[in-house]
């Protein structure tokens, strides 16, 4: 079973591309799931409807913004983005496949990022809620 309770269950005898393969491809794998085996690790892409973030530490930042940079690069992933939100503001940075690495998009004046590969346009916006916990918006245009 690949799912517990609504979560993703990674097996832990993932090690090789084919065993990779071989999970993606059972009749019990979510559907709705993009998954990719990276340079050994498997990268779960989550989707809006299905988005679970955690907390940041200074080594997962360090995996975020240089570790996995150059496995997606040398994975010829065209598109990859950064969010920071442990700051008084967010940083949402979205980098596109240059020669070399991964170049920052610059955003125009209002703060948005154009995406080559959505074809459009996102700001990542927070408030916060009646409780003070910060709720989080994705706008596109």
């Amino acid at each position: 079973m690949s799912t517990i309770d609504g979560r993703l269950r990674v097996p832990a005898n993932i090690d090789s591309l084919q065993k990779f393969r071989e999970w993606v491809h059972a009749d019990d794998f979510p559907e709705k799931l993009h998954v990719s085996y990276i340079g050994g690790d498997v990268e779960v892409e989550l989707s809006p409807e299905n988005a679970e973030f955690h907390g940041k530490t200074k080594v997962s930042v360090r995996n975020d913004t240089r570790s996995l940079r150059e496995k997606y690069f040398k994975a010829g992933i065209p598109e990859y983005w950064l969010i920071d939100t442990r700051g008084f503001s967010i940083d949402f940075q979205v980098l596109v496949r240059g020669a070399s690495g991964y170049d920052l998009v610059t955003p125009d004046a209002e703060g948005y990022c154009l995406s080559q590969v959505f074809q459009t346009s996102f700001l990542l916006t927070r408030r916060r809620n009646p409780l003070g916990a910060f709720t989080y918006k994705l706008m596109q245009r």
